[in-house]
């Protein structure tokens, strides 16, 4: 068979399949072997997710919105991820995911590590019940921070035509307010 008749052949058998919707399912593949021409489809991938084969699954409830902001006020933070990047301007940075409750505000924070910005880090690991001793050189992971809690001063800001908290100050904790009572003090 010819190069040409070939070509023809696949072309033809191709522009079937593919008007049947077979390249859609996977990769086609040309056969050529004792003068006949056959095109197959692979078997297309299984769909992969964390090294799992299907799709996880969950229980539906009632939808609900989650709330986009709590209002300005002083809540208890839980440290939902913490992921190590870089700001901006090329600082090491730790990107805080955090969650208010009551209110169940998630938002941002950021951890720069300039010299400037150490007293943020400061009040932050004072905040999650950390001793911060002056001169002490300290080594922060962002995976220990994940599941940690502290107190903070919540402000609302607008930010792109929407409202969202920001930290104003992360609070110490005190002996009055580990017992519930209240008694923060900003850091």
């Amino acid at each position: 068979m010819s190069r040409a008749v070939f070509a023809a052949l696949v072309v033809s058998k191709l522009g079937t399949d593919l008007g049947r919707g077979a390249a859609a399912a996977g990769s086609l593949f040309i056969q050529r072997g004792a003068g006949t021409i056959s095109l197959r489809r692979a078997a297309a991938k299984p769909a992969t997710l964390r090294n799992q084969t299907t799709m996880p699954t969950y229980r539906a409830s009632e939808p609900t919105a989650r709330p986009g902001f709590v209002p300005a006020g002083d809540y208890e933070l839980e440290v939902l991820n913490a992921e190590e990047t870089v700001s901006q301007k090329g600082h090491d940075m730790i990107e805080l995911k955090l969650r208010a409750e009551p209110g169940g505000s998630v938002f941002f924070d950021h951890l720069v590590f300039m010299e400037s910005s150490y007293w943020k880090i400061d009040a932050f690991r004072a905040a999650i019940g950390e001793k911060v001793m002056p001169d002490q050189e300290v080594e922060i992971h962002a995976d220990d921070l994940i599941g940690r809690k502290g107190r903070a001063r919540l402000i609302v800001e607008e930010y792109q035509g929407r409202k969202r908290n920001k930290v104003a100050t992360w609070l110490l904790p005190t002996p009055a307010n580990a017992k519930g009572g209240g008694g923060d003090q900003p850091f």
